[in-house]
């Protein structure tokens, strides 16, 4: 094959525009504000809870149903 040319293959990627927005523009904002409040929910009950027996039993069920929902749901 000597002296051909192969036609490299499109990809859409190479065809997408690039955004030259700044970074500030370009979040979104609902999901910023959902990601970042979640886990500053959860670290609040950590330090306001006391634990207790019926807490630790309770956080341990729910921990295990949550594992199988997570992996019945992508599976």
């Amino acid at each position: 094959m000597t002296g051909m040319y192969i036609e490299r293959p499109t990809y859409k990627r190479d065809k997408m525009p690039v955004d030259e927005r700044p970074l500030l523009y370009r979040l979104h904002w609902v999901h910023v504000i959902l990601l970042s409040v979640t886990p500053l929910l959860a670290l609040y009950g950590i330090l306001t809870t006391t634990l207790t027996y019926k807490t630790l039993i309770w956080f341990l069920f729910y921990y295990a149903v949550a594992g199988i929902g997570i992996t019945a749901g992508y599976h």
